[in-house]
């Protein structure tokens, strides 16, 4: 695998009866040098991704609201006719707790690294994740009226806490 070549070594003589040869001299190329390197490096990126691997399951695993995640396959099994559409939309909602409350986390993780400006544009945005992906889903079903009703809902919730807590 490594190129090295030796030279044949000079026989030297230092009595009249013994003979030794001289040490090998090996010549490394760069290219063996930067395979070693290279080798080197993936040993500290495997062992630096097992490192991440065990910290973003910790962050994950933290709040025991994650467990909720559970019901959302269950409830897309549920989908199928195995449970009625009531215990569905309760089981999906369950599921959007911990998907809420993790949102928010690391959009809050994020803010306290910038500016209060893009900190404030991420809350605003991603605040409404949840509601935006009820109203895709209500509106894939045809409930036109559950969409205008939750964006009226949130029109106003925001005008009265928001605006209502900031004067």
């Amino acid at each position: 695998m490594f190129s090295r070549s030796l030279s044949t070594p000079p026989i030297t003589t230092t009595s009249a009866t013994t003979t030794t040869p001289s040490r090998p001299s090996y010549r490394w190329s760069l290219s063996n040098i930067t395979f070693i390197n290279n080798i080197n490096n993936n040993i500290n990126s495997s062992s630096n991704l097992h490192n991440e691997l065990i910290l973003s399951t910790e962050l994950i695993f933290r709040s025991k609201l994650t467990y909720l995640l559970l019901f959302g396959p269950i409830a897309l099994i549920g989908k199928t006719g195995l449970f009625g559409e009531s215990t569905c939309f309760v089981l999906a909602g369950l599921t959007l707790i911990p998907l809420a409350e993790r949102l928010s986390f690391v959009t809050e993780e994020v803010a306290s690294h910038t500016n209060q400006t893009i900190g404030a544009l991420l809350n605003a945005t991603f605040g409404n994740a949840p509601e935006l992906l009820i109203s895709s889903a209500a509106l894939q079903e045809g409930f036109y009226r559950v969409v205008q009703l939750t964006l009226l809902g949130s029109m106003l919730t925001n005008l009265l806490f928001v605006f209502g807590l900031s004067c």
